[in-house]
């Protein structure tokens, strides 16, 4: 009986009146395609320039209706026994399937050098020949059905694959679509001769229903009882928060960090390994030339490893010296020769080894230490757009909490010694009071210093 797991896919979209920025679609593929985190990229009905990629998908935002969707995004797991080709050859058909070999659809792997296989996916849906709506991303439960059809292309491919496992597609709220798509209106089932810029224009204010999540579109921020209503309370909150938003950060320098020295490593020791490839090839004539004339020299030699031929000498003179000893001493000289140079060139080759191998030694600890930085956030925070999430939301908890308390309060609270100095200058720093935090630190200099 083949073995079934729990598989997750997040479904989201932007939409061109709804997002925060413009073009946040085309700043998404860059994130999704970034090479830190990458391992492989494949798309169907794009250019294959990089690029011209991105610059087709704002050329796509700008030839959409104002209220017109421009992509949907997937964020899919991945069964541990799957390949990067053979997840990449799923994701093809399922791509394939969603757009029906019309609509552009583009995939990015992720995760394969860790615990976290997942692939983002992006979508299309406009044919690119009718320009027409393919799948109907828009229509309510379109997200229910996008995953049982994953679910279904998923368990056909693995079977196709020879793997018995099976997959079943988890269906929680806190995995639906924003809103299951509720920023856009529903509609009725559009007809196929429907294009997808002929949708009506969406209302400037679009009602949420009543079970409606939290869109991906909306503002996500931590918040607290106390904010709005104890001003106390709501600096340590903000002192608090901005600790784990300090946290989280040093946590990405440090896998950041981690990530490039071991790029560098590598690109060193693969340059190095270059290096000494080429001094291989050059360097061995030198080696064979000692070889041969050690070959030739024993010729010139008896078995004791004295030189052939006769020489006669007295008083530490040489007198007489037959022609064959001359020969022999003549190659002696210039196996001797070519011997050393033949040293030198094992020595250097050893050196190029020890150092290659060193560069190779502190690549996987570099590379260890990323493996740990990054499961330290994944344990923590989870996937890289939950921690952009949850930056996101710190962010904006900190900054709507600022805007619940005023300076009187924060002076007041401080001076009754209710906050800590770092609790004051954190709220004078996140509200914008700069010429405060200056007088602050100046006072504190002057006492001795501050805690932060």
């Amino acid at each position: 009986m083949a073995a079934t797991y729990t598989a997750f896919l997040k479904h989201t979209h932007i939409g061109k009146q709804s997002q925060a920025e413009p073009f946040t679609a085309r700043a998404h593929l860059r994130y999704i395609q970034r090479s830190s985190a990458t391992h492989r990229v494949e798309w169907r009905h794009l250019p294959d320039d990089y690029k011209e990629r991105l610059e087709w998908f704002s050329d796509h935002e700008r030839s959409s209706r104002r209220n017109g969707r421009i992509i949907d995004k997937f964020v899919i797991s991945i069964p541990h026994e799957l390949t990067e080709g053979q997840a990449a050859y799923t994701l093809r058909k399922f791509g394939d399937w969603l757009g029906q070999g019309e609509a552009p659809y583009l995939f990015s792997l992720q995760g394969f050098d860790g615990p976290n296989h997942h692939a983002h996916f992006v979508f299309v849906d406009k044919s690119i020949e009718t320009r027409k709506r393919v799948f109907g991303t828009t229509e309510r439960n379109s997200t229910r059905q996008i995953k049982l059809e994953w679910e279904r292309v998923a368990n056909q491919c693995f079977e196709e694959l020879g793997f018995d496992i099976r997959i079943k597609v988890h269906d929680g709220l806190t995995l639906e679509a924003d809103n299951d798509n509720a920023q856009e209106p529903a509609q009725e089932p559009l007809d196929e001769g429907h294009d997808v810029d002929d949708l009506p224009d969406m209302p400037e204010v679009i009602p949420e229903p009543e079970d409606a999540g939290d869109g991906d579109d909306d503002v996500a921020f931590v918040t607290s009882d106390l904010v709005g209503v104890d001003p106390v309370g709501t600096i340590k909150f903000m002192h608090d928060v901005r600790a784990d938003l300090e946290f989280l950060r040093r946590c990405q320098t440090k896998l950041q960090d981690a990530t490039e020295r071991h790029a560098w490593l590598l690109e060193r020791r693969n340059q190095l390994a270059d290096e000494a490839g080429q001094y291989y090839r050059d360097s061995l004539p030198k080696l064979m030339n000692a070889q041969n004339a050690q070959e030739r020299l024993s010729d010139y030699q008896r078995e004791d490893g004295s030189l052939k031929g006769r020489s006669f000498g007295l008083l530490g003179y040489t007198l007489f010296k037959t022609k064959e000893r001359k020969i022999a001493e003549q190659v002696q000289v210039e196996a001797h020769n070519l011997k050393l140079e033949a040293d030198k060139v094992e020595h250097t080759r050893r050196s190029y080894d020890r150092k290659i191998e060193e560069l190779a030694r502190q690549a996987v600890q570099a590379e260890e230490a990323a493996y740990a930085h990054k499961a330290e956030l994944l344990r923590i925070y989870g996937t890289d757009e939950d921690i952009e999430l949850a930056e996101a939301a710190m962010r904006n908890g900190i900054e709507m909490a600022a805007s619940d308390v005023t300076l009187e309060q924060a002076a007041e609270a401080y001076e009754k010694g209710a906050i800590t100095v770092d609790e004051y200058r954190t709220f004078l720093l996140e509200a914008g009071y700069d010429a405060e935090v200056q007088l602050l630190d100046e006072s504190l200099s002057e006492d001795g210093g501050v805690s932060l």
